[in-house]
């Protein structure tokens, strides 16, 4: 397996799209399970509101939501932000997982809705074409069915 497929994997149909998009539920998990852990350890109960977003976010992933799955990298992001302006420092290698997991969670979802898109529209020219040749079958009955 190359690097290049173990990290960005291809997305060819809707299964591999949702096995892409649930990168940003494990980030979503990655990040919300720890902040929870610390909120209620020191007792930081305010914090319980994001580790709350970042499940709900992980929730909305998992329903296929490209709303949820930015929502997600925007909300790390401020976060990464606000935490190294309050001089607090990050593990470089960490903030890029994550990212990057975020990253495949909006790509996932975008092409999952682009190819059930893709494939209603196959079904419904599939479907205007078999009408197509009913008509032309009803209006000539010399022809079998």
């Amino acid at each position: 397996m190359s690097s290049k497929s173990l990290f960005w994997t291809g997305i060819v149909d809707e299964k591999s799209a949702k096995k892409v998009a649930r990168q940003g539920i494990w980030a979503s998990l990655l990040v919300g399970v720890p902040m929870a852990m610390y909120a209620l350890y020191f007792k930081k109960y305010y914090s319980l509101i994001d580790v709350s977003l970042y499940f709900i976010i992980a929730f909305g992933i998992f329903k296929m939501s490209r709303v949820a799955a930015f929502s997600g990298f925007l909300l790390y992001l401020i976060e990464v932000i606000v935490t190294f302006r309050n001089g607090h420092s990050l593990r470089v290698l960490w903030i890029f997982a994550m990212f990057f997991l975020f990253l495949n969670g909006i790509r996932g979802t975008i092409c999952y809705h682009k190819l059930i898109e893709k494939k209603g529209e196959s079904i419904e020219k599939s479907l205007a074409d078999y009408q197509e040749e009913l008509e032309g079958r009803l209006n000539n009955p010399s022809e079998k069915f």
